[in-house]
């Protein structure tokens, strides 16, 4: 037996997986006896061992919820002596999955069936006709998702598909999630920790999670929110348009709350008090029932307040509350998926218990509405610049629905707050959007409306350190004279010398202004940054940001290596919304 042959020169692919297959499924003296019998003959012999299948926990989003079903699902499997790594599919290369035997995948869809934005260059990569057999892999995924959308968890459903198409055997069934995720979450893990668990001898005793090694660490999350107090409610902008925007200062003490410029918080906003009294005299409930949400007891009207959504009705409960209301029209709307879908668009919450009253038990009420989900802000300030205080920028949302002006949850529970108010929040790690490593290179910060929070924050980490950054400011807003976000800031920022240039773009003043094009009109200077290795951020409004990075893409046309060095170099970041 030749010493220097390798694996892949000794056996047919047919037969290395035959003795893989074989090596994971001996125990620790089986392994070592065969180890060293064949190491009498040939030292390159594949090293058995009982932990030889790889396996690894994928997830893509932009929330972090998927982060966090990754990080638990991952505890879960160590303890049981499963080795496993958490990738993220913004850093995973598509080739990089013939490292694995087995993958949980968790994704989110982001708005009405886009991927994730962090996912999308692995989406492209795994879609490309380049894209690697996988025969050798195990999946299985967990698709999350907003039922209220019309393509609901279509970001999971095409990995499903696709790593089915490239070969992959499908270890459990997809299960999609809306947004009342944790429990059909917590029993996908607990499949698929099983079915590892009959696939792969575990390691000796397990190994314990950091997290669980850390008891003492104060950890803020949606299930553990930190509360602080309101120090100031400032409107911005011009107070008399439909959508004002404020800036909100809270004060920030907890030492073990950290959140980088970049980074955002996590807010749990409240329902407003006039919608729960209609709520209730159309139910005709008790606010002060006795419910439980989770493993938690409240009254109802807590739990309506702070834990369950009020506005948009869910399939769930339009299956629920049908046949309890007696109305046979609703009955049949129900019992059809698209017919469903089509209703919940027109109607909210309150008109279907309004139109179509009912006989309901507080708890039967209370399990079948979807979770108030939380709702991100970026971060406004450095907290190392700024102690003692977070700051937050929030434009009000105003939407027509069925006749009438609604507004948005959050952003009137945000705006109506007061000095000596108390909100509940987490901090929300943004690493893609960080200041870059080098702190000399320049940075060209693109902005839309209320995008320009997270670069006040740079700009005040710049000042307060020893950091170059040299930094160009393209923002746009309504009009110059009521609507020219933190004026004073940005002007403190130029004498400085921190912040080189500023363009602003009011739209409203100029019609055929765009981002874009205050860009073009100083084209060289564009050129000359990214050849110095410039970032460009973009943050804001997706849909005006991402036609502003066409436009600018059309233009660098003629220098396509510059553009292509920024792509490679993974200088853009973007926060959109």
């Amino acid at each position: 037996m030749s010493t220097g042959s390798t694996p892949s020169s000794l056996f047919t692919p047919e037969h290395w997986q035959q003795v893989q297959q074989l090596l994971r499924t001996l125990d620790e003296q089986q392994a070592q006896w065969l180890g060293n019998h064949l190491g009498s003959e040939s030292k390159d012999a594949p090293a058995p061992a009982a932990s030889a299948a790889r396996v690894a926990i994928v997830h893509g989003g932009e929330t972090g919820n998927g982060e966090g079903i990754a990080k638990k699902l991952s505890d879960r499997l160590q303890l049981a002596g499963l080795p496993v790594k958490v990738e993220d599919m913004a850093r995973l290369r598509v080739r990089q999955l013939t490292r694995y035997d087995y993958i949980a995948v968790i994704c989110s869809t982001h708005g009405d069936g886009d991927p994730p934005e962090p996912a999308l260059a692995f989406f492209e990569a795994l879609l490309a006709d380049s894209a690697p057999k996988l025969a050798h892999l195990h999946f299985s995924v967990l698709a999350l998702g907003d039922s209220s959308y019309e393509h609901f968890c279509v970001a999971g459903k095409q990995l499903d598909e696709r790593f089915e198409a490239l070969g992959a055997t499908r270890m459990l069934a997809r299960v999609d999630c809306d947004v009342d995720f944790e429990e059909p979450a917590q029993q996908w893990g607990q499949a698929v920790l099983d079915t590892l668990a009959g696939q792969i001898t575990p390691v000796s005793g397990g190994t314990r999670p950091a997290q669980a090694a850390q008891e003492k660490v104060a950890t803020f999350s949606k299930q553990s929110p930190l509360a602080v107090e309101v120090l100031e409610n400032i409107c911005l902008s011009d107070a008399t348009r439909d959508a004002p925007v404020h800036h909100i200062e809270l004060a920030m003490e907890e030492e073990g709350f950290v959140v980088v410029p970049g980074d955002a918080v996590g807010v749990l906003p409240e329902n407003p008090p006039e919608l729960i009294a209609t709520i209730l005299d159309a139910t005709q409930l008790s606010a002060e029932d006795a419910v439980t949400v989770g493993e938690s007891a409240m009254t109802l009207v807590q739990a309506l307040r702070q834990h369950v959504d009020l506005t948009v009705a869910g399939p769930r409960f339009l299956e629920y509350w049908a046949p309890l209301s007696g109305s046979t029209e609703l009955q049949e709307i129900a019992a059809e998926t698209a017919g469903a879908r089509a209703y919940l668009k027109t109607r909210q919450l309150r008109d279907i218990v309004t139109l179509y009253p009912a006989d309901a038990t507080p708890q039967e009420f209370v399990d079948r509405l979807r979770p108030l989900q939380p709702r991100l802000y970026d971060v406004a300030n450095s907290l190392r610049t700024v102690e003692g205080e977070l700051h937050i920028t929030v434009q009000a949302y105003r939407y027509p629905f069925a006749g009438r002006l609604e507004s948005g949850i959050a952003t009137q529970y945000l705006l109506g707050l007061q000095p000596g108010d108390v909100l509940r929040l987490y901090p929300h790690r943004n690493a893609r959007f960080h200041l870059p490593e080098d702190q000399s290179v320049p940075l060209v910060l693109v902005a839309d409306g209320t995008g320009i929070a997270p670069y006040r924050a740079f700009l005040q980490e710049i000042t307060g350190s020893e950091r170059g950054n040299r930094c160009w400011l393209v923002f746009s807003e309504r009009r110059f004279e009521d609507d020219f976000l933190y004026q004073i800031d940005l002007q403190q920022a130029r004498e400085s010398g921190v912040l080189e240039h500023v363009d602003g773009v009011f739209y409203e003043d100029h019609p055929h202004a765009s981002l874009a094009g205050a860009i073009a009109a100083n084209q060289e200077r564009f050129r000359q940054w990214l050849g110095q290795g410039a970032h460009l951020y973009l943050c804001g409004d997706k849909e005006r940001l991402s036609a502003c990075e066409k436009q600018l893409q059309q233009m660098m046309s003629a220098d396509e290596q510059a553009w292509g060095q920024l792509v490679t170099d993974k200088r853009i970041h973007r926060n959109l919304y």
